[in-house]
């Protein structure tokens, strides 16, 4: 497994988006870049990897709402 050289990539939604829907989405995505160890396994079992969405409202005339979801997945070894 390789831990080192992890790539962390973050981006949300703009401003026309959250002005026509209320809702601004954001993203975010971690994982170890193994394209430069030779004999690296391929994705997903190269290493740790994490990945998330957020949805937040910016719109004040709504009351409310809540969404939530989380997955994990732990895998050990090689094939």
């Amino acid at each position: 497994m390789i831990t080192k050289d992890r790539k962390d990539f973050n981006i949300c939604s703009g401003s026309t988006f959250a002005k026509v829907t209320g809702l601004e989405v954001c993203g975010e995505v971690s994982f170890t870049n193994a394209s430069m160890v030779e004999n690296a396994p391929y994705f997903p079992i190269t290493g740790p990897m994490n990945a998330g969405i957020a949805i937040y409202k910016r719109d004040s005339s709504m009351t409310g709402y809540k969404f939530e979801a989380r997955s994990t997945h732990v895998s050990c070894g090689y094939l």
